[in-house]
């Protein structure tokens, strides 16, 4: 009587939703914790260069760039949080959020 497993069938979209929905809440949760963490000097140029992007500067032409760019990992997300937020501290914690979410 205890061999019997019973196999219950939950249908792609249902999976779907439920990883959609963690995700989600993960993000809120990142959004949050960086809500209560103060923002550094690093970050507030990170925003600062995705709105120079944004304005058309990709290349981020007269910028003193450090040895290390984060033009290809980073900054992307910052890119995107600007887009939505302007430059504000809403969007390092979004970005914050989102970089969380996709390591």
């Amino acid at each position: 009587m205890l061999d019997k497993t019973h196999n219950i069938k939950v249908p792609f979209w249902a999976k779907l939703m439920i990883i959609l929905l963690c995700g989600d809440l993960f993000v809120l949760y990142s959004i949050r914790l960086f809500y209560i963490m103060p923002i550094d000097s690093d970050y507030s140029n990170l925003i600062l260069e995705a709105a120079d992007i944004i304005s058309g500067n990709v290349l981020l032409n007269d910028w003193i760039q450090t040895g290390i760019s984060f033009l290809t990992t980073d900054l992307l997300y910052y890119v995107i949080a600007v887009l939505f937020n302007g430059v504000s501290r809403n969007s390092y914690l979004v970005a914050s959020g989102l970089m969380r979410f996709s390591a």
